[in-house]
Formats: structure tokens, sequence, C-alpha cells
């Protein structure tokens, strides 16, 4: 599904954009202050005040990569000493729209994948309205 869809649907039901707009201004309300987004340009999100940005070019295998065995390696909290796997993700390195969960809960920690635990539906809810 694009995130391009027209944002009217059936009576009563929300598009995906709605809905990434309706969450963008709850984490704005929550007193977050900055989204990046892979490759958005910098322009303001429903007229709410939360902005994207466009990040910058990087060869984005490789960096992800590299950001998975900085995540692997890291023991600057007691965090590292009670998990299974790490969970810096999976899929596409430059997709049109990427979820990024707060942390591991315990499924995504003996799997080492993300969104397979309890918080799977959500996100899968957002793409398949």
């Amino acid at each position: 599904m694009s995130v391009d869809n027209e944002r009217s649907g059936t009576p009563g039901s929300q598009s995906v954009v709605d809905k990434l707009v309706q969450y963008l201004q709850y984490e704005k309300d929550e007193g977050r202050t900055h989204v990046e987004i892979l490759p958005a340009k910098e322009r303001d999100v429903g007229g709410n005040g939360v902005h994207l940005q466009q990040a910058t070019a990087v060869d984005t295998k490789a960096e992800v990569g590299r950001i998975a065995r900085e995540v692997e390696a890291c023991k600057k909290c007691p965090l590292h000493a009670g998990r299974t796997h790490t969970v810096p993700g999976q899929g596409s390195t430059s997709p049109e729209i990427m979820f990024i969960g707060e942390a591991p809960g315990h499924e995504e920690d003996v799997q080492g994948l993300a969104f397979v635990g309890r918080a799977a539906p959500f996100p899968r809810q957002l793409l398949h309205s």
C-alpha cells in the first residue's frame, strides 16, 4: 500500500496517511519535537507542526549493518546482560514507510525480529487499513 493513497475512503474509515498524522500528533503532544523519515523532504505533516526531514544520503545497506553491529556490541547499560538477541530491525533498507519500536518485548528478544510480539498488530493494522 502506498502512502500516496487518497485520504478519502469508505465512510468512517481512516487512510494510512490520516492514521500516521494522528500518531505523529500524539508524539508531538508527548513532547517529541523531531521525526526523521527517509527519504522525505522537510515538510509540515498535516499542518500540525511535526516536521519530517530528509536525512543525509548514505549507503543505507552498509549503514544499517554498521548500526546492527554497534547495537549488538553495546554494553552501555545493564539491559545487554538480559537479552537473548539484539533487534536492530529487518526489511528493506530504503522503505517508503518505517516503523520504529520503543523497545523489543519478550518475543522480539527471543526471535531477534521487530514487531513479532504484542506490538505486532498495530503497524500491520495501519498498513492494511
